[in-house]
């Protein structure tokens, strides 16, 4: 064997010291396949999920105690003032993690609902996992073949709950808005959310300026009724957003706005300022007062990332 050795070319020879030391590490990364029953276990997740199904149609206690006696982790549960409740809940595999988001209504109708099952291996377990889930009554959102992917909406769920915040609550006036200022109107009237309080309204960056860009949608449809209804609201970020603009607009003067702003500045509630660069948290009063009157939050946010240097 070694004479045989000797007399390849050199070439040749290296080629056969790379093939044999090289294919181990290949074969070693190859993933071991599934053995009958952790597949069964992957799968019989989805089955039971699908005995859920359609989610609209059980009671929301029902649903989410039955989700946590099938081990499902309560990761979220936020409830607004206007009657609206959003739980998600999470399950993690050995292969694979199940998302789970709800929105409530009243504790009684079903409004949206999100599914996300994320596999962690390269064969073919998100494509099973997808068929069971269709063949048992599921519907996707999402045209590709590997994954659970379900977002859906129920439209008159919706507008009930749209007709509450509308309505108003407590120190809130019934208003009417319209379809296209909904969705932004309430994000900064409701106690579900904290918005930024940001210089412009950058639409690539939701998460931070969002609150900005639904201040500036009400002040180009010229609604100071709903202005004053996020001034008067459960968003703390979005209640001095609306302090702002009441005060460049010259609203601000009238004496139970001014009492109303001078109660909100005595709060100590963190606001969450931001630019292009940074996000501070500001409480003072007297920053918050500055923040409001000036409209400028760029000097507030370089005096603390100043003094966060130091």
């Amino acid at each position: 064997m070694l004479d045989l050795f000797r007399s390849l070319p050199g070439g040749m020879v290296f080629f056969i010291v790379v093939l044999f030391t090289q294919a181990p590490m290949c074969f070693a990364d190859a993933e071991p396949p599934l053995s009958r029953e952790e597949l069964a276990t992957e799968l019989e997740d989805i089955e039971r999920l699908t005995d859920l199904l359609p989610f609209e149609k059980q009671n929301p206690d029902f649903l989410k105690q039955r989700l946590l006696e099938d081990n499902y982790r309560l990761t979220s549960d936020r409830r607004s003032l206007f009657g609206l409740e959003e739980v998600s809940f999470e399950k993690r595999g050995q292969h694979k993690t199940i998302y789970l988001n709800f929105s409530f209504f009243n504790n009684a109708y079903l409004g949206e609902y999100l599914v996300n099952v994320i596999s962690y291996r390269d064969d073919d377990l998100g494509l099973k996992l997808r068929a069971v889930w269709l063949q048992n009554g599921g519907v996707v959102s999402t045209q590709n073949e590997e994954e659970i992917q379900v977002s859906i909406k129920y439209a008159d769920e919706r507008d009930r709950y749209d007709q509450q915040v509308a309505n108003g609550y407590g120190a809130l006036l019934p208003v009417q808005v319209p379809d296209h200022l909904m969705t932004g109107y309430e994000y900064l009237v409701s106690d579900m959310y904290d918005a930024t309080v940001g210089q412009s309204c950058l639409i690539e960056v939701p998460g931070l300026w969002f609150g900005q860009c639904a201040i500036d949608q009400l002040v180009a449809a010229d609604r100071i009724d709903l202005l004053e209804n996020v001034l008067n609201g459960f968003n703390p970020g979005a209640r001095i957003l609306a302090a702002r603009e009441l005060t460049r607009l010259g609203v601000a003067t009238r004496p139970d706005i001014q009492k109303t702003i001078n109660k909100l500045v005595q709060l100590n509630t963190p606001i969450h300022v931001s630019n292009s660069r940074n996000v501070v948290r500001i409480k003072s009063p007297q920053d918050i007062r500055e923040l409001i009157k000036s409209g400028d939050g760029e000097a507030i946010i370089n005096r603390y990332v100043a003094r966060l240097a130091r």
